[in-house]
C-alpha cells in the first residue's frame, strides 16, 4: 500500500495564531488571573477528594458542551496552584491546556495512568521524556515529526522529587494513541520495537500545546493495565489501586512548586 504523502495533518501552519474562535481567557470572579502553576488530573475522584479535605476555592469554570470543570486554587509550599480535572483524549485535553496557557498557566504537570506495553509492576510510578505521536492533535501544533521529547529541565525536576521523597521510578517512553480499541498485538509490538514502554492517550499532544505555547509541561503517570503480553489484556488493578493513585496525585501536585518557570526548556 503506498504512502499518503498528502495527509491533513500536515497542512497546519503551525506559526499561525490561535483562530477567531478563541474563548476569552479564564480568570477568577474578581477579574484575577489564575495561578501560572496548574495541575490537570485525570483522576477525578482523587482530585475531588483532595480538593473537599483541603477545603479548596473554586475559582473559575471551563465550560464545556459535555461538562463544566470546575477550576480550584490552593497554597502548595506558600505557592499558590491550581487544580482541574482533565478530560480523558488528546483533543479535549489539548483545548484546556490551550485555554489555561492563554489564561496565564506558566507551568503545566499532568497526572493519571497508563497501560504498560512491557513488565512494569503495577502502581510503579512513570515519568514520560519522550511520546511517539500517534494522535492528530500534536500535529495542529507541532511540525511534523514521529516523537516528541518532552521539557527536559521539568523532566528532571519531577525525578529529583521522587528521589527525594524516595518513591519507586522509572522514565519511559509513551505511545500516546487515539485508537483505545485499536491497540493492536501487531502495533503493540511494534511500538515496544521503537522503545514504548506505555501507553496513554494525551501526553503527546500536552507536550505538544505546552511546547507551541512557551509553558513547561511534565507528566506522571502511574502504571495501569497491561499489554506486555502479546493478544492479551490485563485489566490488573488498573482503576482500584488508590495507593498508587494517590501518590501519583501527590507528587505532580508537588511537582508543580519544584519547575523553576525561567530555567531552560
Amino acid at each position: 500500500m503506498s504512502k499518503i504523502t498528502d495527509c491533513p495533518l500536515f497542512d497546519h501552519d503551525c506559526s499561525e495564531p490561535r483562530n477567531p474562535m478563541s474563548r476569552p481567557p479564564l480568570a477568577a470572579p474578581d477579574g484575577s488571573a489564575l495561578p501560572i502553576r496548574c495541575l490537570m488530573s485525570f483522576m477525578g475522584d482523587v482530585l475531588e477528594h483532595y480538593v473537599e479535605e483541603q477545603g479548596c476555592e473554586r475559582i473559575a469554570v471551563l465550560h464545556s458542551e459535555t461538562r463544566d470543570f470546575p477550576i480550584y486554587r490552593d497554597r502548595v509550599r506558600n505557592t499558590n496552584v491550581c487544580l482541574v480535572q482533565a478530560p480523558v483524549g488528546a483533543p479535549a485535553a489539548a483545548i484546556m491546556a490551550d485555554l489555561l496557557i492563554s489564561s496565564g498557566v506558566e507551568i503545566l504537570v499532568a497526572c493519571g495512568g497508563c497501560g504498560v506495553l512491557t513488565p512494569i509492576s503495577s502502581g510503579m510510578i512513570l515519568v514520560p521524556t519522550e511520546a511517539l505521536r500517534d494522535e492528530g492533535t500534536s500535529f495542529c501544533y507541532c511540525a511534523p515529526a514521529r516523537d516528541i521529547v518532552l521539557d527536559v529541565g521539568a523532566v528532571k525536576a519531577a525525578c529529583r522529587l521522587l528521589e527525594e521523597q524516595e518513591v519507586p521510578f522509572r522514565t519511559c517512553k509513551t505511545w500516546t494513541t487515539d485508537g483505545f480499541f485499536r491497540e493492536t498485538p501487531h502495533l503493540v509490538e511494534k511500538r515496544k520495537r521503537e522503545g514504548c514502554d506505555a501507553v496513554d492517550m494525551e501526553c503527546a499532544a500536552l507536550a505538544a500545546v505546552s511546547q507551541a505555547c512557551g509553558a513547561r509541561f511534565v507528566e506522571i503517570l502511574y502504571s495501569g493495565d497491561s499489554l506486555c503480553v502479546s493478544g492479551r489484556h490485563d485489566t490488573r488493578d488498573w482503576m482500584s489501586n488508590l495507593d498508587a493513585r494517590a501518590i501519583a496525585f501527590k507528587m505532580a501536585l508537588a511537582i508543580t512548586t519544584r519547575i523553576d518557570i525561567d530555567s531552560p526548556i
